[in-house]
Formats: C-alpha cells, structure tokens, sequence
C-alpha cells in the first residue's frame, strides 16, 4: 500500500505536466492515451492513491495498538511478579497511570516513526527511479552529464 501510495504521489506532477503539454498544444500525442480516457484514469488513480493510504494508515495503527497491548501485557506481568514491599514503596494508582500512558507514547512513537521512515524512504526510491525515468540524462552541476 505504500508503494501504490507513494507512486499515485510522485506521478501526478508528471501526468499534469503532460496534461499542460497538451493543453498548450492541442497536439494529442502529448498524453500518450486518448482524451476522453483522461479524466477516468486521474481519478482513477487518485481513488487508489487515497485507498492506498487509508490501509496503510490503518495497518499502521493496528499494529501500533498491537504493540500497547503486547507491552501492556508483559509490563503489567512483571510488575505483578514483585514482592509485597514493592507495592509499600509504590502506590498502586501511579504505576498503572504510569503503565498506561508510557505504553500508549511508545507504541504510538514505534510505529510512527517506523511508518516515516518508510514512508520516506519509499519516496525516495521512487522519486529518484522516476526522474531516472523521465530524464535519463541528468546535468551535474559542473557541466558533466550523468547517464542513468
């Protein structure tokens, strides 16, 4: 789902660069399909690019919500596992306050920042495929070309 994501994104300057190529021409080569197919194809896209996303969004938050229980689970077993006097050193209302609310930031900050991550990532792959795509040929800075 990310990567349909990340494509649905990264493609559509470049099908609005053929729609503005078109539209200054009025040559029809300039799409590379037929007209009356264009509308029903950027929709199309955008429609999936945005299905994409909400189940990456959702998968997203359904194994962060995993991640709390799991934690949850094991922390709460281990805080069962100490001795009376644990519990006479500690009041009881803090450590489940402190076991709810430290569990939900690290499950939320785990899978946040893992889903950034990839997220950007995958952007960049994409976006650095498709420039390669686009123009295979790229000017250095120095003058020189590079040939992807």
């Amino acid at each position: 789902m990310l990567l349909v994501s990340a494509g649905v994104n990264l493609s559509i300057p470049a099908v609005m660069g053929r729609v503005i190529d078109y539209a200054t021409t009025m040559n029809p080569a300039a799409l590379g399909i037929p007209t009356q197919y264009l509308p029903a194809l950027v929709s199309g896209g955008i429609i999936a690019g945005a299905a994409a996303s909400f189940g990456r969004t959702y998968l997203m938050r359904a194994a962060s919500e995993r991640i709390a229980i799991g934690l949850r689970k094991r922390l709460f077993g281990s805080i069962l596992d100490n001795e009376i006097a644990f519990f006479d050193a500690n009041r009881t209302g803090e450590l489940v306050n402190r076991l709810a609310n430290d569990v939900d930031v690290v499950g939320k900050s785990v899978t946040r920042n893992m889903a950034d991550g990839l997220r950007t990532g995958v952007q960049s792959i994409v976006g650095v495929s498709m420039m390669a795509y686009i123009s295979p040929k790229v000017r250095m800075t120095d003058g020189s070309v590079l040939n992807c």
